[in-house]
C-alpha cells in the first residue's frame, strides 16, 4: 500500500488537472481520477510496477478513460458552456480583463477541438510538463518521434489559431 500512497500523493493532482483539461468537468475529472487510481491499485496488486513507469502508466490510463467518456457523452459539443459556467463562479479583477481572458480561453478550446485528437493530447501532456519519455509512454509512441510530433502539433495549433483570429476579424 505504501507504493500506492506514494504514487497517489505524487501524481493525483496532475492526473486530475489533465483529465479536467480534456473533459472540462470537475465532477468527471474527480471520478476518472479515482477510477485511474483504482485501476493502478489493481495493477500493482497483480504485479510490481517499476517506479519510473508509474506516472506514464497513470496518464495513459487517464487518457483512455477520458476518451471513452468523451465518446459516450459527446463532451466536445458542450464543453465550452461548462467551462464558461465554472469561470463565472470565480472572482475576476476587472470586467474587461475577464472578458479578454475568457475569449482567449474559448479561442484556445475551440482551436484544440479542431485539432486531431492525438495532436491535442500531445499539447496537453506537454503543457503539464511531462517529459518526452513520459509522453511517449502515455501516447504509445517512440520517444524519438515525440519532438517532431510536438512540433507538428504546435504548428497545427498556430495555423488554426491564426485562421480563427482572421475569421473573427472578418466576421
Amino acid at each position: 500500500m505504501l507504493e500506492f500512497d506514494r504514487a497517489y500523493d505524487a501524481h493525483c493532482q496532475d492526473i486530475h488537472n489533465f483529465l479536467y483539461s480534456m473533459l472540462h468537468s470537475e465532477q468527471e475529472a474527480r471520478e476518472l481520477t479515482q477510477d485511474t487510481f483504482l485501476a493502478f491499485l489493481q495493477e500493482i496488486r497483480s504485479k510490481e510496477m517499476p517506479l519510473g513507469k508509474q506516472r506514464p502508466w497513470l496518464f495513459r490510463v487517464a487518457k483512455y478513460k477520458a476518451y471513452n467518456t468523451m465518446r459516450s457523452h459527446r463532451r466536445f459539443t458542450n464543453a465550452a458552456q461548462r467551462v464558461a459556467k465554472d469561470n463565472l463562479l470565480q472572482e475576476r479583477p476587472t470586467p474587461e480583463s475577464a472578458l479578454s481572458q475568457e475569449q482567449d480561453k474559448d479561442r484556445v478550446r475551440e482551436v484544440m477541438k479542431q485539432m486531431q485528437e492525438r495532436e491535442s493530447t500531445l499539447l496537453q501532456l506537454y503543457s503539464l510538463e511531462l517529459s518526452y519519455d513520459e509522453i511517449a509512454q502515455v501516447m504509445s509512441m517512440e520517444r524519438a518521434s515525440i519532438g517532431k510530433a510536438l512540433a507538428r502539433a504546435k504548428q497545427s495549433f498556430r495555423l488554426l489559431f491564426q485562421r480563427d483570429g482572421d475569421n473573427r476579424r472578418r466576421g
